[in-house]
């Protein structure tokens, strides 16, 4: 358990890999909060190496891409219920993002550009509160999908949806 929050920088305020990074990192029941990059990652940065988030909540940062997690490359791997609170993101443009055989919360945006995202037979659910949307250029394909929310949820282009639950309002 435990926390990181309130840092600052240009990229990785939270926690940041390094794109020629081997290693392996696991954050167990973390919260990772209040965070704020000027550019990558609010949240966390992940351009090497292999991060596992296991029970982690992800909340209240700030970016100008990915505010929650903004992934160029590296392995992300997820277990248990993963949170992304106070509309933070998961923006994807490279690496392998391995999500959670559980339950991904998430109140901001997901945007998928490149790499390869695995659904490991997980629900992923969007229950923020004001407008999200699920876009990208690269196809993705969800196990389950669950749109608990108020506002819109904006779809784009490509996007493969096992099961889908709910209409939120």
């Amino acid at each position: 358990g435990g926390s990181i929050s309130t840092n600052t920088s240009a990229n990785g305020a939270g926690l940041a890999t390094d794109s020629i990074s081997t290693g392996a990192a696991t954050l167990t029941n973390t919260s990772i909060s209040s965070n704020t990059a000027t550019t990558n990652g609010g949240g966390l940065l992940l351009t090497g190496g292999i991060l596992t988030l296991n029970g982690v909540t992800v909340d209240g940062n700030a970016a100008a891409t990915g505010d929650g997690i903004h992934q160029t490359g590296g392995t992300f791997n997820g277990q248990n219920t993963i949170n992304f609170n106070t509309g933070d993101s998961v923006n994807q443009t490279g690496g392998t993002f391995n999500s959670t055989s559980g339950t991904m919360n998430l109140t901001g945006n997901f945007t998928r550009s490149g790499g390869t995202f695995a659904h490991n037979n997980g629900t992923v659910v969007f229950n923020g509160t004001a407008a999200q949307s699920l876009g990208g250029s690269a196809s993705t394909t969800f196990n389950n999908l669950t749109v608990n929310k108020t506002g819109t949820l904006t779809v784009g282009v490509n996007k493969w949806i096992a099961n889908v639950v709910g209409g939120g309002n």
